[in-house]
């Protein structure tokens, strides 16, 4: 039994975890996929990157 279970491990899922890792150590962080945000791996960031280099 876990006192938190977190989904996701984007911007929200990690804000959390930092949260609840204040108050307690028996959480389950369910993610699928690497950690982070999508718009920093793959989204808009490197989106932006290669429009400013063509």
């Amino acid at each position: 039994m876990y006192d938190v279970i977190i989904i996701g491990a984007g911007s929200a899922g990690l804000a959390a975890l930092r949260e609840v890792k204040k108050r307690t150590d028996n959480f389950l962080m369910i993610n699928h996929g690497p950690y982070g945000t999508t718009c920093a791996r793959v989204g808009c960031m490197p989106s932006k990157a290669f429009i400013e280099a063509a």
